[in-house]
């Protein structure tokens, strides 16, 4: 079958083949086009077939057309936080027809060994990094910068001013959770923190979610606030504690920092004869596939990863088109399911 070409299109949209690469390519520069002749350039395109040759596009623009991204694995087992940052991601860049090279990472000696190289072999036009910063990542990212090759990470706060970052709040995360339960007629929450962890996490949720409960005239008092000692996972003795205060009615809600602890919790509370949503409500955060699977699905605050990855991949692209993109802040949203009705 012979390919069709850029030739091809222009003559049956009587335009010229410049104005169809750039329509095609997404890269107007300068250029303006009316919407219509450009919806009816990409109607023709897709109708005959057509597939953009990447060398081609690649020898003419100086550019590579690939992105280098580079995660961390984050969220507890399950969460499915890695999978929605690449969907986000790989989902923007193939709307432009562009490839993605993968490098997972942890530490700082896996990040300089596995991912520095894959940058500096130029063989990309940017960086997007994700995940977790685990570390002081932005002396590396700096040293990729400098190098000239565009920057952009999707992390929950900016490394550094000169990288924009697709970030989210976590007192957000946790004044939108508290904002769902007040609005449940819920003033007796109780919140599960993990002190300590990466950036913060818990204590900065945990303060999001205190001062909107305050705000509402239903402050949350240090009895209600339990430390637990495994990351996001409550234990037994925990579990056990918040049985014996929802048979008390103590409390009317409980606020887990992830999916997988409001499971625990909510698994317990019925176990024990304890009814959810009707005695007490279970809210969780990652809106991950724990929440469907559970007996009573459960409600959750999601920190929107697919979506902050694809603004990622934007915030790239206008770096690499030579602008300055600056840092944005997504809001979180709750995902409303049976555990909070």
């Amino acid at each position: 079958m012979t390919s069709v070409r850029i030739l091809d299109i222009a003559a049956e949209a009587g335009v010229s083949r410049s104005l169809v690469s750039k329509v095609l390519s997404g890269r107007m520069g300068t250029s303006t086009v009316r919407p219509e002749l450009a919806s009816r350039i990409r109607t023709i395109a897709q109708a005959r077939g057509f597939v953009p040759n990447a060398a081609a596009r690649s020898l003419h623009s100086g550019r590579q057309d690939a992105v280098a991204v580079f995660l961390s694995r984050h969220g507890t087992e399950g969460s499915a936080l890695v999978e929605r940052f690449l969907d986000g991601a790989a989902r923007e860049l193939s709307r432009t027809g562009r490839r993605m090279g993968l490098q997972f990472f942890h530490d700082e000696d896996e990040f300089r060994r596995e991912c520095l190289p894959l940058a500096f072999r130029a063989r990309v036009d940017g960086v997007l990094v994700g995940g977790m910063p685990y570390f002081d990542i932005a002396p590396a990212l700096l040293e990729v910068a400098g190098r000239g090759l565009p920057v952009a990470t999707v992390f929950g706060d900016p490394v550094a001013p000169a990288i924009p970052n697709a970030g989210v709040s976590q007192e957000a995360v946790g004044e939108v959770a508290a904002r769902h339960l007040l609005a449940r007629d819920c003033r007796r929450p109780l919140a599960l923190t993990s002190p300590g962890f990466s950036a913060r996490i818990g204590e900065r949720r945990l303060a999001g979610f205190r001062a909107a409960m305050e705000a509402a005239g239903a402050p949350v008092p240090e009895e209600r606030v339990v430390a637990i000692r495994r990351t996001y996972a409550p234990g037994q003795d925990v579990l056990e504690r918040i049985v014996a205060a929802a048979r008390r009615r103590e409390i009317d809600a409980v606020f887990c920092e992830s999916d997988r602890g409001a499971a625990l919790v909510l698994n317990a509370l019925v176990a024990a004869g304890v009814r959810v949503p009707g005695r007490v409500k279970v809210l969780g955060v990652d809106d991950s596939p724990y929440c469907t699977f559970a007996a009573v699905p459960i409600s959750s605050v999601s920190t929107r990863e697919k979506e902050r990855a694809a603004a990622g991949v934007r915030q790239l692209d206008e770096a690499i088109a030579g602008g300055a993109p600056d840092s944005l802040l997504q809001r979180p949203t709750v995902v409303a399911r049976e555990s909070t009705r």
